[in-house]
């Protein structure tokens, strides 16, 4: 396969290792233990996996986001590169939970409310982002600035339970369509949600070492940035994107 097309959250994205300019914590940790730390693009399982499958690593994913923005950037890859699809390999990790995709007209882009929860009370841990330490406008500064709207919306408009149940319809309608085009595909996704996905061809889920997401299998395996130097974050580590590009360079060997 010439390409290795990847979308997810932070996990397939490589949070914690935003480039230098954005954010320093973790690099500078990293660099304090004696190890100098690439470009983001270059810390993901993607980067490493590309590599051993000699393809092209093309990464969608973004920090923070869901499976509704999976699923649109998914399907615009796709029909914007029709005459690739042969030649792709695909993996989506589907994150849990309600990660809402958002237009901000005033900024002209998509942006992600997560840490949304149930009814009938917002909490306060739920933020607004359009890129997590990238933009001149910090998330607490964009969350505040859309904080009554935000909370107007889910007081009067919102239903967890609603949302739950349209995610996953827009799931199942999105993998009816990927078996539909025929795509060579694998799936990361938590084991107790793989029932929710009818439309996907199950033997398409990961599996390393019986763990069916790559977060669970990284985090079991202590690959994790808290685990290689002690910084809490708990993003995969440096080594452990290669660790993991290799456990799935194996599945994907084995079930291709």
């Amino acid at each position: 396969m010439k390409y290795l097309v990847t979308n997810g959250s932070s996990v397939t994205k490589g949070g914690g290792f935003e480039n230098y300019q954005y954010r320093q914590d973790v690099r500078d940790f990293y660099k304090s233990k004696g190890v100098e730390v690439p470009i983001q693009d270059e810390c993901t399982y993607t980067y490493h996996l590309g590599k051993l499958l000699n393809s092209q690593p093309i990464n969608l994913a973004k920090c923070g986001s869901g499976i509704r923005r999976l699923v649109r950037t998914s399907y615009d890859w796709i029909y914007n590169n029709l005459d690739k699809i042969e030649d792709t390999t695909f993996i989506f990790e589907l994150q849990d939970g309600i990660r809402m995709e958002i237009f901000l007209t005033e900024y002209n882009k998509f942006g992600v409310v997560n840490g949304f929860i149930g009814e009938p009370e917002w909490g306060e841990n739920y933020h607004m982002v359009m890129n997590w330490f990238e933009d001149d406008i910090s998330p607490d500064e964009l969350t505040e600035k859309y904080k009554s709207k935000l909370n107007m919306y889910h007081q009067n408009f919102w239903s967890w339970e609603y949302e739950e149940q349209r995610t996953w319809r827009e799931i199942n309608m999105f993998f009816a369509f990927v078996e539909k085009m025929n795509l060579n595909y694998y799936v990361s996704l938590d084991n107790y949600n793989r029932d929710k996905i009818y439309t996907m061809n199950k033997s398409k889920i990961i599996n390393l070492d019986g763990y069916s997401d790559i977060w669970g299998y990284a985090r079991s395996k202590k690959l994790l940035i808290e685990d290689e130097i002690g910084f809490d974050d708990n993003h995969i580590g440096l080594e452990g994107g290669k660790v993991v590009a290799e456990k799935l360079h194996r599945f994907i060997n084995e079930n291709s």
